[in-house]
């Protein structure tokens, strides 16, 4: 179901599995490099094997360190991205699946940063964004 809505579409899905399989069927072709999470959401890791991307794990921290924040390995990312031409990375920066880490607000900036400087799409899944507010 498509809708405008401020001079943007908006396709709603059924969930982040739908939305990812129509993400790559429509965006990826065989042997284009994605960037996901690793470890990941096992659901992601097989829609893109099974459009025969090319996936490539970046580290997820789950245990805070002096200069180690939670989340995606930033430089680990900006190497990734500086060594290989990739179509797409795919986030899930609130309490990610299966870590449940959530980027800091200072290193989700590092990150922006970073994903303009290589010009790389992001999927972002929010799918677990309210939780912080329960809490």
């Amino acid at each position: 179901m498509q809708a405008h809505q401020r001079g943007e579409q908006l396709l709603i899905t059924d969930g982040c599995q739908q939305a990812l399989d129509l993400i790559a069927k429509a965006f990826i072709r065989s042997g284009d490099t994605v960037v996901l999470e690793n470890p990941t959401y096992p659901g992601a890791s097989a829609v893109f094997n099974g459009v025969h991307a090319r996936c490539l794990g970046v580290p997820v921290r789950t245990h805070a360190e002096p200069g180690s924040p939670l989340g995606i390995d930033l430089e680990v990312l900006e190497s990734t991205l500086a060594n290989n031409r990739v179509k797409l990375l795919v986030l899930t920066p609130d309490f990610q699946n299966p870590t449940g880490t959530s980027i800091p607000v200072a290193e989700r900036r590092k990150l922006l940063e970073i994903i303009a400087r290589y010009q790389i799409p992001v999927i972002e899944d929010r799918i677990y964004a309210r939780l912080a507010r329960a809490a």
